[in-house]
C-alpha cells in the first residue's frame, strides 16, 4: 500500500494528466464524431475518405498524453479513492495501446464509446464538486460556441422591443404570436428532436441523415466536444468532408426556411379558416426575417467551430468596423470604396500567393457580393432623388400674381374649420378617417367648411384619401367616403419589405404605388390638380369648398419644418422674420437675436419652416409622395432625398456644405400638425377675415397612447420620469392654444378628438394592423370618444355661428394637450 507521501505525489500527477487527458479525449472526439456514417451517396463516401486523416489526428492527440509512471508502481490498493485513479490510467493506457492509424469505419462506434466513457469515469465525486469543476466549464464553453447566435438573438429582441413599428406590429397579433415564436426552437433544435426521434425509433444511432454529416461535433453535449488547437490540421487540401458539409448546410439551411415560411403561413392561413382574419401578411415575414438572422448566426457559428480560421471573429469584426464607418457618417459611396479595396487587397493577396487560404477567397467573394449589391442600390435609389422639373409646375395659393388666396370666401361667409391629424402610423390613419367619415355623417355643417388638414405621418395618409374622395366625389360626399376607413387600414408594410428585396424597385416606390391603386385611390393627383380645382370651385361661385387644403409635415434630418402644401410657404412660416431672413441672406443664428421678449413666441416662433418649394421652385408633386416623405417613419419607409439650389438651406447651420435635403416622418420633430396650422392662423395676410367668421380647430390626437401603469420601483419610476417627454409636448401645446387664445378670443373654439388612455385599448405604433386592433380602435376607442365630443362639436359650432352661450366651457380644449 502506498504511502501517504506516495499516495499525496500520486494525486498530484494525476490531476495533471487527468487534465491532459481529457482535453486530448475531446478533441479527439471532434474528429470521431465526423465519422458518423451516412447511407446516402456521395457523403458515404465522403466520411470514409476522411477516415485516415481524421486516426492519424486522434492518434496524436492520444498518445500525446502519457500517463505517469507512477501508475505502475502502485499495484494492489485498498484505498477507493486511489484504486480509481489507477483504474482511470489503466484505460487510458489501453486506449493509447488500441488507436491506430488503421481502424476500419465500423470499428469507430466502439473507440467512440471507449473515450466517452473515459471522460463520464473520469469526472470528480460529489455533485458540487462535479458542477464546479465540469458542468460550469461545460456551460461557458458552450455559451462561447454558440456566442453569435445569442447575439443575433439579443439584436432580433432589441428590435422587437425598441422599435415600435416593429414592437406594435408582433403585440398586436396577441396570442397567435406566441404560435409564431413556438416554432423558433424547433426549427433552430431539430437536430436534438431528430435525435431522440431515431433513439426512439430504434434506428441505427451511428449512421446519419445527409444534412446532418458533420454536425454532430457542434451539436454535441454529453461529453461537450471542444476543437482542437488552430496548429491541428483539420481539413487535408481538397477534402471531400469540407464541401460534403458545405452542401449538406446549404441543404439544410435552405429546407429550415421552407419548413419555416410554411409553418408560418400556414399559422397565418389558419386564421383566416377559423374566422381572425389578419389584414397583414407582414408578421409572418417579419419572423421570418428574424428566423433568417438566427440562421445565419448559427451557421456562422458552426463554421467558426469547423474550420480552423477565425471566422466568426473575421466577421463580426467587419461588421464593427462597418458600424463604425455608419456611426460616422459614412454613406452608400463609403462603403463602395471601403468594400472595393478590400476585395482588391484580398485578390491580390491570392494572386501573388501571401495567402490561398478558404478565408481568403471566401473574404474576397463575399466583398464582392456587398460591393455588388451597394452599386446596384445606389443606381437604384440614385433615381429616387427629387429634382426641380420646369416642365411640371405650377402656381401656388398664396404667391404674388395668384388671383384666389385661402379660406374660401362665399356669400355666407361661416365659420373657417381647421383639422391637425397628428402621426401614429395606422392607428393614427385610422383613427384620422373614423373621425373625418363620422363628422360628415353625422355633423355635415361643420364637415362642409373644412378648409385646411395640417397632417403628419399617419394623419397625413388619411389626410389625402379623405381629399381624393372629396375631388372625385361628384357632390355626394357620404358615398364617396365610405371607404375611407378601409383604404387607411391596409398592410403598408408588406410593400416596402416587397421593394427592399426585388431587384429593381425601391422601398419608397412600392409605397407609393400601393398608395396610388385601390383601395387607398390617390392615383397620379398632384398638388396643381388640388389648386386647379379649388380656382374652379370659386370661379363657379361654389357655397363651400370642395376640399380642404393639404399640409404635409415632415422633417429635415437638421431639425427644421419642411411643408409640403398646395398653399404657398408665405402662409405658415411663421412671421416676418422668417421672410426678411430669406430676402436679407441671413441665418438661423441672426435670427434667434431678433426674437421678440415675449414668452409666447419661443414655443413656435423658435425656428422658421421650410416650404417644399425653397428646394423645389414650383415644381408639381403627387399627393402620394407628399404622403411618403411626411410618414416615412425611420427604417421602414425610406428617407426622401431632395435635391436643393445653393443657398436654399439658408436656416441650416451646415447651410454651405449639403447638397440634398433629406427628409424623415414629420413626427420625428412635432407629431401633433399644430405647428405650421397656428402658423397659418395667425398669418397677417387673413388674420382679421379669420377672426370675424371664427375658427374652430379640431384636434385629433392618436400620437402614442399614454398608460399609467406601476414602473415596479423606484429607481424605474425615475428613470421613467426622466425620459418622460410628455410634459415638454404638453407645454409646448398649451403655449400654442394661449397664443391662439389671445389673438382670437372668443372667436376660435378648439375641440380634440384623441385616444381613450386605457392600456386595455392600446393598439400599438405600426403600419399594418390585424383585426382585432382595428375592432378596437373603431368599435372601443372611437366610439367612447366620439359620443363625448360629438355634442361638444356641435355646441361649439353654434356659439360661432349663432352667438349661443356655452357658460362654463372653454372655448379651448384643456383636458389632454397633445404629448409632443
Amino acid at each position: 500500500m502506498p504511502t501517504q507521501i506516495e499516495t499525496d505525489e500520486l494525486m498530484m500527477r494525476h490531476g495533471v494528466f487527468l487534465r491532459s487527458a481529457r482535453d486530448a479525449a475531446r478533441q479527439s472526439l471532434f474528429f470521431l464524431n465526423l465519422l458518423y456514417r451516412c447511407k446516402r451517396e456521395p457523403y458515404g463516401r465522403a466520411v470514409e475518405s476522411y477516415l485516415d486523416t481524421a486516426l492519424h489526428q486522434v492518434k496524436g492527440l492520444i498518445r500525446g498524453v502519457f500517463v505517469p509512471s507512477i501508475y505502475d508502481k502502485l499495484g494492489e490498493v485498498e484505498d477507493a479513492e486511489v484504486a480509481r485513479v489507477a483504474n482511470l490510467g489503466a484505460t487510458w493506457s489501453s486506449i493509447r495501446h488500441d488507436v491506430k492509424e488503421r481502424i476500419p469505419l465500423d470499428e469507430i462506434p466502439a473507440l467512440r464509446a471507449r473515450i466517452i466513457r473515459f471522460l463520464v469515469e473520469s469526472r470528480v465525486a460529489g455533485r458540487t464538486k462535479r458542477l464546479f469543476q465540469h458542468h460550469l466549464s461545460d456551460i461557458l464553453r458552450w455559451l462561447a460556441r454558440h456566442l453569435t447566435l445569442f447575439a443575433a438573438a439579443l439584436f432580433v429582441g432589441v428590435i422587437s422591443i425598441n422599435v415600435e413599428a416593429v414592437h406594435g406590429l408582433l403585440l398586436n397579433e396577441g396570442r397567435w404570436l406566441l404560435l409564431f415564436l413556438v416554432l423558433l426552437p424547433i426549427l433552430l433544435y431539430i437536430n436534438f428532436f431528430r435525435y431522440w426521434y431515431r433513439k426512439l425509433r430504434g434506428l441505427d444511432p451511428d449512421y446519419v441523415h445527409p444534412w446532418s454529416v458533420g454536425s454532430r461535433p457542434f451539436w454535441s453535449w454529453r461529453p461537450l466536444v471542444i476543437p482542437p488547437g488552430r496548429l491541428v490540421q483539420r481539413w487535408p487540401s481538397g477534402s471531400l468532408l469540407f464541401w460534403a458539409i458545405a452542401r449538406s448546410q446549404s441543404i439544410k439551411l435552405l429546407a429550415y426556411l421552407l419548413s419555416a415560411g410554411l409553418a408560418v403561413f400556414a399559422i397565418y392561413y389558419l386564421r383566416q379558416v377559423i374566422g381572425e382574419h389578419s389584414t397583414t401578411v407582414t408578421v409572418p415575414v417579419i419572423l421570418l426575417v428574424f428566423y433568417m438572422i438566427l440562421l445565419a448566426a448559427n451557421e456562422l457559428d458552426f463554421w467558426d467551430f469547423i474550420s480552423k480560421q477565425p471566422i466568426r471573429f473575421f466577421v463580426l469584426f467587419a461588421a464593427v468596423f462597418c458600424l463604425f464607418f455608419l456611426r460616422i457618417g459614412f454613406g452608400r459611396e463609403g462603403f463602395i470604396f471601403l468594400f472595393g479595396l478590400t476585395m482588391i487587397l484580398l485578390v491580390l493577396a491570392y494572386v501573388t500567393k501571401v495567402s490561398r487560404s478558404r478565408v481568403v477567397v471566401g473574404g474576397a467573394f463575399t466583398s464582392f457580393a456587398i460591393l455588388a449589391l451597394l452599386i446596384y442600390g445606389d443606381v437604384i435609389h440614385g433615381k429616387r432623388v427629387w429634382e426641380q422639373d420646369p416642365e411640371q409646375s405650377f402656381t401656388r395659393l398664396g404667391q404674388e400674381g395668384s388671383k384666389v388666396r385661402w379660406p374660401y370666401s362665399s356669400e355666407e361667409s361661416l365659420p373657417v374649420v381647421v383639422v391637425a391629424a397628428s402621426g401614429g402610423g395606422s392607428r393614427a390613419a385610422v383613427y384620422a378617417a373614423l373621425t373625418l367619415q363620422r363628422l360628415h355623417r353625422d355633423l355635415p355643417d361643420i364637415a362642409m367648411q373644412i378648409q385646411a388638414i395640417s397632417s403628419v405621418s399617419g394623419g397625413s395618409l388619411a389626410n389625402a384619401v379623405y381629399i381624393s374622395r372629396l375631388l372625385r366625389s361628384d357632390g355626394n360626399r357620404d358615398d364617396s367616403l365610405e371607404d375611407l376607413v378601409e383604404a387607411t387600414s391596409q398592410d403598408f408594410l408588406w410593400p416596402t419589405l416587397f421593394g427592399a428585396v426585388w431587384p429593381g424597385r425601391t422601398r419608397g416606390e412600392e409605397i407609393e404605388n400601393a398608395w396610388q391603386d385601390p383601395p387607398v385611390g390617390l392615383e397620379e393627383l398632384t398638388l396643381g390638380n388640388l389648386v386647379k380645382r379649388w380656382k374652379e370651385a370659386q370661379d363657379k361661385g361654389d357655397a363651400i369648398p370642395p376640399f380642404p387644403m393639404p399640409l404635409f409635415n415632415t422633417a429635415s434630418l437638421d431639425g427644421h419644418d419642411v411643408v409640403i402644401s398646395p398653399l404657398a410657404r408665405e402662409l405658415y412660416d411663421g412671421d416676418g422674420r422668417c421672410r426678411d431672413a430669406r430676402a436679407n441672406g441671413n441665418t438661423i443664428t441672426e435670427l434667434v437675436n431678433q426674437v421678440p421678449d415675449d414668452p409666447l413666441t419661443w414655443v413656435f416662433y423658435r425656428d422658421c419652416i421650410y416650404g417644399l418649394e425653397d428646394f423645389l421652385g414650383n415644381t408639381d408633386l403627387l399627393l402620394s409622395s407628399g404622403v411618403l416623405a411626411s410618414a416615412n417613419f425611420p427604417f421602414g419607409f425610406p428617407v426622401v432625398k431632395v435635391a436643393a439650389e445653393s443657398g436654399a438651406l439658408i436656416f441650416s447651420p451646415v447651410a454651405n456644405e449639403r447638397e440634398h435635403v433629406k427628409l424623415t416622418d414629420g413626427g420625428a420633430l412635432s407629431n401633433s400638425g399644430l405647428w405650421s396650422l397656428t402658423n397659418l392662423l395667425l398669418d397677417e395676410a387673413h388674420f382679421e377675415e379669420l377672426r370675424e367668421r371664427g375658427v374652430l380647430v379640431l384636434i385629433i390626437e392618436a400620437s402614442r397612447m399614454p398608460t399609467y401603469r406601476s414602473l415596479g420601483s423606484t429607481f424605474n419610476s425615475l428613470l421613467g420620469t426622466l425620459n418622460d417627454q410628455g410634459p415638454i409636448g404638453r407645454n409646448l401645446h398649451n403655449r400654442m392654444l394661449d397664443v391662439l387664445k389671445q389673438r382670437f378670443g372668443d372667436r376660435l373654439v378648439t375641440v380634440q378628438m384623441d385616444l381613450v388612455p386605457r392600456e386595455s385599448l392600446n393598439v400599438m405604433t405600426t403600419w399594418a394592423l390585424d383585426e382585432s386592433s382595428l375592432r378596437d380602435l373603431k368599435d372601443q376607442s372611437f366610439e367612447l370618444r366620439w359620443k363625448e365630443e360629438k355634442e361638444n362639436l356641435q355646441v361649439k359650432w353654434d356659439f360661432l355661428t349663432k352667438g349661443t352661450d356655452i357658460g362654463i366651457v372653454d372655448t379651448i380644449h384643456r383636458s389632454r394637450p397633445p404629448l409632443d
